[in-house]
């Protein structure tokens, strides 16, 4: 499941409202609302769409659409690899 909550505060904050938001990245308000109640997953393009017009940083996506999975900042050093 994504973080809607702070989806919908990112859009807000940066764009003013979800009205203006849709307009911007050409997706219909109904689907937009969908994604913000939670009903329904992005589509690859919504997602592309969504993270290019809120200029997400890689943390922030992760935040919003990934926040249940542990972000790797690097290899993972704790094993070897002989």
């Amino acid at each position: 499941m994504i973080d809607v909550v702070l989806l919908r505060t990112l859009i807000v904050q940066r764009h003013k409202s979800v009205r203006r938001f849709s307009e911007v990245c050409q997706i219909s308000d109904r689907q937009l609302c969908k994604i913000l109640a939670g009903q329904v997953l992005p589509s690859l393009a919504s997602l592309q769409l969504i993270t290019h017009h809120l200029c997400l940083s890689q943390h922030e996506f992760h935040q919003i659409f990934l926040p249940h999975i542990p972000m790797r900042m690097g290899p993972d050093l704790s094993k070897n690899n002989v």
